[in-house]
């Protein structure tokens, strides 16, 4: 007798995948737990003493140099990102974002660089810049102006 081969196909059933859940791949903000690590929970007298070691600003006087803009920008904007990367550093860091509003010379406006003196334009300039943080201050948040010491405007 003759062996005939046959391929026989078998089909097995496949179990059903699990269904994801959806929720706990992202979390919703409600779910998201509390910052546990990192520089946010230090304790303020730590982020205090971290400070000290920032380079101090100059002193505020006519005399104020573009390089003395431009390193209280920079301590501005260093102070204004760790403040919006989480609740505590916010509470801690935005007094000091808005401790000085500083428009001199050589200070960065977007594309715009105030020169001293630059003319009635110039004028415009300074002047459109202190009225949009005084804005910032008194009519947007004025939560802010609580913080605010020092207002110094040369040009």
């Amino acid at each position: 007798m003759a062996s005939s081969s046959k391929k026989v196909v078998t089909t097995r059933l496949l179990r059903p995948r699990k269904q994801r859940n959806i929720d706990s791949r992202v979390p919703e903000p409600e779910k998201r737990g509390v910052n546990t690590s990192g520089l946010a929970v230090l304790p303020d007298e730590l982020l205090l003493e971290i400070l000290s070691y920032l380079p101090s600003l100059p002193a505020l006087s006519e005399s104020h140099s573009p390089n003395d803009a431009t390193a209280y920008v920079q301590q501005r904007d260093f102070f204004l990102a760790l403040s919006i990367s989480c609740q505590h550093l916010r509470r801690f860091f935005r007094p000091y974002v808005w401790r000085r509003l500083e428009v001199t010379s050589g200070m960065r406006i977007g594309e715009t660089v105030l020169r001293p003196r630059g003319g009635k334009k110039g004028e415009v300039a300074y002047a459109t810049e202190l009225i949009r943080l005084l804005e910032i201050v008194t009519i947007r948040d004025p939560s802010l102006a609580e913080f605010v010491q020092y207002v110094f405007f040369v040009f």
